[in-house]
């Protein structure tokens, strides 16, 4: 045992995350339609040493990632869920292969906590049943605990409006409502609270109206990483924006009711709530081609297709920068945005599918530093097959908490899975993972920050344990995340 601490030790296990790279003259869409598909669990290696795995089973009509910019892995990235319609949702357990169809009601959401990280969120909405509960994978019913119940004060319930987020340190949960008189409201759930007291009015962090004529106005409505923000997205609100309708609204997470509203951005189109470089919520979303809209909508250069606003101030700034070669602007195309890479804060993951124009037969996996500077870079992860079919879900991408695994969607222009899948299936794939020499190591850049977990791979939090005992520091670069045991004598 001593031995194996030492060996532990010496042994620094960095991810080598793809070198910056630009943007503008990538020749995107330039490869050969698969002559072979893939068979279930097969591993396949993309030319850049990606491993790609095909992970949904034959004869199922739907074994599908969800939603980009909800979670599709689990908080140490040890479970992927999908959609399913064998009986139940889909989990596929990355180390093993295995895959469970459970019965979890509105497929459950994720904790965003590494100390549970098999935690469902449940949202039940039934006429006699409509509340938030836990259940833990792989035994939902067996473990089910109320949170919060709607059923005698509200119609209708979601989590976000189907689309919004809790918090990455799993504190607040945004609900949108629609209560027993017909009006609608926002309210933010303490889950510390509910998990200590269920179903306490202490539980209701805070909660506003919404406007009264309906939901259908509301996008999505969502918690900032950090907590300290409430977000709307809005369509069809005119008041806000007479142009279009669209925009970007954010309000202090004050307890009782959110405070200081203000409007991020005139704009609203895909997009996801992430943190900058410097640690600030932000909103990335695709630059929407609306006409009808003053130039503070869209941005004044026509050839950006990203945009970045902080949620603290507005201040934004615009990304993904490609022109092409020829003077035309390509780009992001009809992509998504993803930013469940919590352990590696500062990067929006794009599933970029350029371009129609180009006649692309590939979408490629990118990564986009989220700073103020006027560039144009892109840190490149793979390529991959995947026919787009208009309204079958093939552009759906998520990547893991690491930052370097991803579950994605693709028919792989096969003809069977078409036939096989009413939405195009899951695949699996894994970017290179080495490990650092000594020399590497001692050239390594001052750590962003440290994570501190008790040999049972438990969270403890930011700051180094002083109680006596062995502990694994994990500590984060901007390339890399290094881990290593370190002894505590006090």
């Amino acid at each position: 045992m001593k031995y194996l601490i030492l060996l532990i030790s010496f042994s620094l296990f960095g991810q080598r995350f793809p070198n910056a790279t630009e943007i503008d003259p990538y020749p995107w869409g330039n490869i050969n339609a698969p002559t072979t598909l893939p068979s279930v669990e097969e591993e396949i290696l993309t030319p850049n040493g990606t491993t790609i795995k095909r992970i949904a089973p034959s004869n199922v009509s739907v074994f599908s990632n969800r939603y980009p910019k909800l979670d599709a892995f689990n908080r140490n990235g040890t479970i992927i869920k999908l959609n399913s319609s064998a009986g139940g949702t889909a989990f596929y357990e990355v180390a093993t292969g295995i895959t469970r169809i459970i019965g979890v009601d509105g497929g459950g959401r994720w904790a965003n906590n590494l100390e549970t990280p098999n935690l469902l969120y449940v949202s039940f909405r039934y006429a006699n049943d409509r509340s938030i509960k836990m259940q833990t994978y792989p035994n939902p019913y067996g473990s089910e605990t109320l949170l919060y119940d709607f059923t005698d004060t509200h119609i209708n319930y979601s989590i976000g409006n189907i689309e919004g987020a809790t918090d990455w340190n799993d504190k607040y949960m945004p609900i949108s409502a629609q209560k027993n008189d017909g009006t609608y409201e926002l309210i933010v759930l303490d889950l510390d609270e509910c998990k200590a007291n269920p179903n306490s009015p202490n539980a209701i962090y805070s909660r506003m109206p919404l406007l009264d004529d309906g939901e259908s106005i509301i996008d999505w409505v969502s918690i900032s990483p950090t907590g300290d923000y409430v977000v709307i997205a809005y369509f069809g609100n005119f008041d806000i924006n007479p142009y279009n309708g669209d925009s970007i609204v954010a309000y202090d997470n004050t307890q009782g009711t959110p405070t200081n509203m203000r409007v991020v951005n005139l704009t609203e189109s895909h997009a996801a709530l992430g943190l900058d470089v410097n640690g600030e919520d932000v909103y990335i979303g695709i630059k929407d081609g609306s006409t009808n809209c003053p130039n503070d909508c869209m941005g004044e250069d026509n050839d950006t297709f990203l945009i970045m606003s902080r949620l603290r101030d507005g201040l934004t700034v615009y990304k993904f920068i490609d022109t092409g070669n020829d003077g035309l602007a390509r780009g992001y195309y009809g992509g998504y945005v993803t930013t469940t890479n919590y352990d590696r804060q500062g990067y929006a993951y794009v599933l970029e599918s350029c371009c129609f124009r180009d006649n692309s037969i590939s979408s490629d996996i990118i990564a986009i530093r989220l700073d103020y500077d006027n560039n144009d870079e892109m840190e490149y992860f793979f390529r991959m097959n995947s026919n787009r079919i208009d309204g079958r879900g093939t552009g759906y991408m998520t990547v893991a908490p690491n930052g370097y695994e991803f579950v994605f969607n693709s028919y792989w222009y096969s003809q069977t899975l078409e036939n096989q899948h009413a939405l195009a299936p899951a695949w699996y794939a894994k970017y290179p993972q080495e490990t650092l020499s000594i020399e590497e190591v001692e050239q390594l850049e001052i750590p962003l920050n440290f994570e501190y977990y008790n040999l049972l791979g438990q969270y403890l939090g930011t700051t180094k344990p002083k109680i006596k005992g062995v502990y694994i520091e994990k500590s984060f670069y901007e390339n890399k995340i290094l881990s290593k045991l370190i002894p505590i004598i006090p």
